[in-house]
């Protein structure tokens, strides 16, 4: 014998089998657990498969949304772009710069009137429009709200603005902007009243037009998505202004690295796998035209692949009934049997003892009651052997 077998019976003796699981009844029980251990795997299986294939799914279309989302916000940041450059081109307006060198000209106050009321109409009937500002460097501004009141330095003061040397510098005479301390103080505007700001300078006077967008336009648009139900949407600047959906106001895209990546690739739209806070999210963005902002969503991947926990807990389900009917059916067979075998062990014992009149029965209609009728017949032969041979005994003592 070689050494590993000597060393294999040396662990098998050193460590033999418990009685309680080499008992008929055990390994019927393990003999069914197999099948089941292949439910479990196959389970396993296909809840992965499904959560691979509902996942890419669910970025297939969630990127679509989002990317529906910045085109209809970009729709509405394109009228408000129209509407500054026919209000810098509009006849009225040029005529009242015209007029507004000459004090107290009546036909400058006309002019300004009618002005402010195509303002004030204006904010009132676009989604988009929160309030819209005329300011000159000589002369009255003009506002849809009719609180706004400036003075000649206001002009300077915008120019003067970290956003004003960005205008300065622009060669297309306009920007967005997502918010700007300084100017939101010289224009009594409140920062939470708008979400994007355009400013546009006018090419043959000294004067800047500043158009505000409505932020609850914006927020209304966002909340209006299934995805911001699920997950966190935004609407951010360049500048790191963040207009958020379902009032996530404590989350902020700009200050996280896969924001970062995302606004300075060159992908107009894109998805990511990320981690946050220990937790696995999908990243999705979108950029709105040539603002510079962007929507950015973030879905939590257990809310992606919630769809696919029916499976999870049907395979579950299956496995317990499984466990249930296969013990039943273990311990169902092998009690008949225990009892059967039982039963003949009994009636050999008595045999063995010398008492041949035994007899060996069972209600079973398996291989065990043929087993029992050959044990009886056998036991029958050996009474009829018996008595031949006490008779020829007796024969031979005669």
């Amino acid at each position: 014998m070689s050494n590993k077998n000597h060393t294999l019976i040396s662990f098998l003796k050193r460590f033999p089998v418990p009685k309680q699981l080499s008992s008929l009844r055990s390994k019927l029980i393990l003999a069914f657990f197999v099948p089941i251990f292949f439910l479990i795997l196959m389970g396993v299986s296909s809840y992965k498969t499904v959560t691979t294939g509902i996942e890419d799914k669910f970025r297939e279309t969630a990127i679509q949304v989002v990317g529906q989302t910045a085109e209809y916000i970009d729709f509405g940041l394109e009228t408000v772009d129209n509407t500054s450059q026919v209000y810098v081109s509009d006849k009225n307006i040029a005529k009242y710069f015209t007029y507004s060198f000459i004090d107290a000209s009546p036909e400058m106050f006309q002019l300004m009137s009618t002005i402010q009321n195509e303002f004030e109409v204006k904010s009132k009937v676009d989604d988009f429009v929160q309030n819209i500002y005329i300011i000159p460097e000589k002369g009255t501004s003009i506002s849809s709200k009719s609180s706004f009141t400036a003075n000649g330095e206001t002009y300077k003061k915008i120019l003067g603005s970290d956003t004003g040397k960005l205008l300065n510098e622009n060669k297309a005479n306009y920007i967005w902007s997502g918010s700007d301390s300084s100017i939101d103080e010289t224009l009594a505007a409140s920062n939470s009243d708008y979400a994007l700001r355009l400013i546009r300078k006018f090419q043959n006077y000294q004067a800047i037009l500043v158009i505000d967008v409505k932020a609850d336009t914006i927020r209304q648009i966002i909340e209006k998505t299934e995805l911001s139900k699920s997950g966190i949407m935004a609407f951010v600047t360049k500048d790191g202004k963040e207009i958020t959906s379902n009032n996530h106001n404590d989350f902020l895209f700009s200050n996280q690295t896969f924001y970062k990546n995302a606004f300075e690739s060159d992908d107009i739209k894109g998805t990511e796998m990320v981690s946050l806070n220990g937790q696995s999210y999908m990243f999705l963005y979108s950029k709105v035209g040539q603002t510079g902002a962007m929507i950015c969503t973030l879905i939590p991947k257990t809310a992606i692949a919630s769809q696919a926990h029916h499976i999870q807990n049907m395979t579950i389900l299956n496995v317990i009934v499984a466990c249930i009917i296969a013990i039943s059916i273990a311990i169902f067979i092998s009690t008949g049997i225990d009892k059967t075998i039982k039963r003949i062990i009994s009636g050999l014992r008595l045999a063995a003892e010398g008492d041949l009149t035994v007899e060996f029965s069972t209600n079973r209609n398996d291989e065990f009651r043929t087993l029992t009728e050959e044990i009886q017949h056998t036991f029958s032969n050996m009474k009829e052997l018996i008595k031949q041979v006490n008779l020829l005994s007796t024969e031979v003592a005669e």
